[in-house]
């Protein structure tokens, strides 16, 4: 009985217990706070990337498929150094040419496999306000997988739109 009282009251050791029952725990915070700095480091290279690729087409006065593949590297260059296959961008280009309500000129998906922008009139049609004005739209996504993903889900879909107007001011055909 009296080596029990002893063990009961011997502290030595119980630091080093604490750190081995704390250690996992503190790693996957770390890891964790590194897969979300990683995210937005992805989610404002994607927002540049849209940009990138709104400015590109709308310095042009024609966009063929050859001018838009070139574009399309361009702007996932942007997005270095995450994967390329994630990427994928859709470009519209929308114009008031006669009446109250812009229209869609076209659009582009070619940039990875892109889903068609649902609705690019209701989001540009607040910048083509006047009679003659053009606008390009870009909806850029990126599907993210964290690196640990310990306290994250597995996949993330982020998303970033782009607006640019034509240097010209008039609508961009696409060839």
């Amino acid at each position: 009985l009296p080596s029990w009282r002893r063990a009961r009251s011997d502290r030595r050791g119980t630091a080093s217990v604490e750190f081995a029952i704390l250690l996992p725990l503190l790693a996957m915070l770390l890891l964790t706070a590194f897969d979300v700095e990683q995210m937005i480091r992805c989610r404002n290279n994607l927002g540049y990337a849209a940009r990138t690729l709104a400015d590109l087409v709308a310095r042009q006065s024609e966009v063929t498929a050859t001018t838009m593949a070139g574009f399309c590297t361009g702007s996932w260059l942007v997005m270095q150094p995450f994967q390329s296959t994630g990427y994928s961008a859709a470009v519209a280009s929308v114009s008031r040419k006669s009446g109250t309500t812009p229209l869609l000129d076209w659009q582009d998906t070619s940039c990875g496999s892109a889903l068609p922008i649902s609705n690019p009139v209701s989001s540009a049609g607040a910048l083509a306000t006047t009679l003659g004005d053009s606008v390009i739209v870009v909806r850029a996504s990126y599907a993210y997988r964290p690196l640990f993903g310990y306290l994250l889900a597995s996949s993330y879909t982020l998303s970033e739109f782009a607006y640019a107007r034509p240097r010209r001011n008039a609508a961009i055909p696409h060839t």
